[in-house]
């Protein structure tokens, strides 16, 4: 399936798409417009054609049939001549997906998902630490207080900076 920008103006490669950036979207693009075709009987066809000079003639199957070639020795060669049904005009599309870009809006949506989600263990082992203090195994650290609230924040220092007390309750 052809993907293209959201104007539907260029087509992308496939390797151009960078889903950590966008999403596909399913759509359709426009191909061509047909026009309405009247219904009109064999007898209407063989009048045209007659008035074209075509020689046609209705055979006794009351079947029209039009002269196509004439040969030397006097045979004569014909087609039958067929009625048109109507058809309703219609446009005719392709089904194809957008490529649709995430708002700045969305992307930090994300961002804030992915550290909420890698939060969830330093969280645990927050509390196992703070459990530790309370039950007199650990000393109080304002340091790990100040890093904790960072963490809460979602602030990114925090993901990158874990002080050894906690990642030592990471496996615990």
């Amino acid at each position: 399936m052809k993907i293209f920008n959201q104007d539907k103006t260029i087509e992308l490669d496939v390797n151009m798409i960078d889903y950590e950036k966008g999403y596909l979207k399913s759509d359709k693009i426009f191909i061509a417009h047909y026009d309405a075709i009247k219904a009109k009987t064999a007898e209407s066809i063989a009048k045209e054609l007659k008035a074209q000079g075509h020689i046609c003639n209705l055979r006794v199957d009351g079947n029209w049939y039009v002269q196509t070639k004439v040969y030397a020795n006097g045979g004569i060669e014909e087609n039958e001549i067929f009625p048109i049904e109507a058809k309703a005009a219609y446009d005719e599309y392709e089904d194809i997906q957008i490529y649709v870009p995430y708002t700045d809006e969305e992307l930090e949506e994300q961002k804030l998902n992915r550290l909420r989600q890698q939060r969830e263990p330093l969280l645990a082992a927050f509390d196992k630490w703070e459990k530790a203090v309370l039950r007199g195994r650990e000393k109080d650290d304002e340091t790990v207080m100040m890093w904790y609230r960072d963490l809460l924040d979602l602030e990114e220092i925090a993901f990158k900076r874990v002080p050894p007390r906690i990642q030592y309750f990471i496996s615990r």
